[in-house]
């Protein structure tokens, strides 16, 4: 009867053995899940603001695209094109347009702050860089 007892005692540390082992690895691969659902969502957030940055400025291009063609047709409408774009862009709050020559054209909404020096402007224009 004493080896009865000690196999069974023997298969009951073994499956006590094999069940903490599991248990284990099923710890590791909850943090695991846990720890690629965070990057997840860390990747997610990183992702839609670069889109919704280019999305703005793909949008701003096609506006300053339209309003330069606009111009090149009828340049003696320079007033009702900001205008027009202004209403168009219902989040722009300032506009300013230039001429070739660094000269203020036309501007519509408040008086902003310049974010940019005009040499700064001009190096980019010429460059063909975004700002």
């Amino acid at each position: 009867m004493n080896s009865i007892s000690q196999a069974f005692e023997t298969s009951k540390t073994r499956s006590a053995r094999i069940y903490r082992w599991v248990t284990a690895w099923l710890c590791v691969c909850a943090v695991i899940a846990l720890l690629l659902l965070a990057n997840s969502i860390r990747d997610y957030r990183f992702v839609s603001r670069l889109i919704a940055t280019q999305q703005v400025r793909h949008q701003m291009s096609q506006h300053a695209a339209a309003l330069e063609r606009q111009l090149r047709q009828d340049p003696h409408t320079r007033g009702s094109a900001v205008k027009s774009l202004m209403e168009a862009g219902r989040n722009l709050l300032w506009i300013e347009l230039r001429g070739p020559d660094g000269k203020l054209l036309e501007h519509a909404g408040g008086a902003a702050q310049r974010l940019f020096s005009e040499d700064e402007e001009h190096t980019h224009a010429r460059n063909h860089a975004t700002l």
